[in-house]
């Protein structure tokens, strides 16, 4: 029989699936024919909280956030995914009932969709697909207990670092402020230099900021700036306009989680432009 020529947007998920364990044919039908493809802007919600969770995603391009709102409505993350990686909602999604978790899409994201009714169908007539949903199952469980591992073990910094070893894309695609670790950093950097000597030309506002946002990057990735000469020759050091120009550039070059704003900056009071 002539193998099947399958869309693009399934070679991934195969590929996870067949690595673990070789898929047929059949069972690659199975999965297309109970699956659908969906494409979603940057920060759809997926899923809220108290709705109940039926569906099973794949992320086939672009990446997701799962978090949680405490008491006084602060957001909590427990999982950043990306692409080949699956998205759900664990205890909504198994037990039944509603869930406390939000999902939301952190880029436009391309998913292939699955309900769980066809899921458990997939499951009745392959019994190869339970052995392959009970390693994904292991590893995913693992991932979760190493980061509670972690959370209890480790401090802010330990953990940021680690975070940064395992999922290095995390630089480029998650803002700030997603990531608690990222946030504690750069909160402690930006307190212990509020005192700096302040100096237009040698420690300024611009000075001030790239010390506080490179406390979370590493060696390889410090944002660096020249600094801005003038017509007469003088040195007026790092400014704003040379930062923006900067970001601007990073974010042509693949840096997701930079906005460009629309706001225009407040009236010049000085010689920080």
């Amino acid at each position: 029989m002539l193998k099947e020529i399958y869309p693009e947007s399934y070679q991934g998920l195969f590929a996870v699936f067949n690595a673990i364990h070789p898929l047929s044919e059949e069972l690659k039908s199975a999965i297309m024919s109970n699956s659908h493809i969906a494409q979603v802007k940057r920060k759809t919600t997926l899923l809220s909280a108290g709705e109940n969770s039926n569906t099973i995603y794949f992320i086939v391009a672009g990446g997701a956030r799962v978090y949680y709102l405490d008491k006084d409505g602060k957001q909590t993350n427990t999982w950043f995914l990306f692409e080949n990686e699956l998205l759900i909602s664990v205890y909504g999604f198994f037990t039944g009932q509603p869930s406390f978790e939000y999902i939301e899409t952190l880029e436009d994201t391309t998913l292939i969709v699955v309900k769980r009714e066809k899921l458990d169908e997939i499951y009745l007539q392959f019994m190869e697909f339970n052995f392959i949903g009970r390693k994904l199952t292991e590893y995913y469980y693992i991932r979760n207990e190493i980061q509670a591992n972690e959370l209890r073990m480790l401090s802010a910094k330990e953990r940021y670092e680690t975070l940064l070893k395992r999922s290095p894309q995390l630089f480029q695609r998650v803002s700030l402020g997603h990531i608690e670790e990222e946030f504690q950093l750069v909160q402690t950097k930006a307190l212990a230099q509020k005192n700096s000597s302040y100096d237009i030309n040698n420690y300024n506002c611009t000075n001030y900021a790239l010390d506080v946002f490179n406390i979370i990057r590493d060696a390889n990735h410090q944002i660096e700036i020249n600094d801005w000469v003038g017509s007469s020759g003088f040195n007026y050091g790092k400014t704003p306009n040379g930062l923006y120009n900067k970001l601007l550039t990073m974010k042509e070059n693949g840096y997701t989680n930079i906005s460009k704003g629309e706001k225009k900056s407040p009236a010049k009071k000085g010689g920080c432009n």
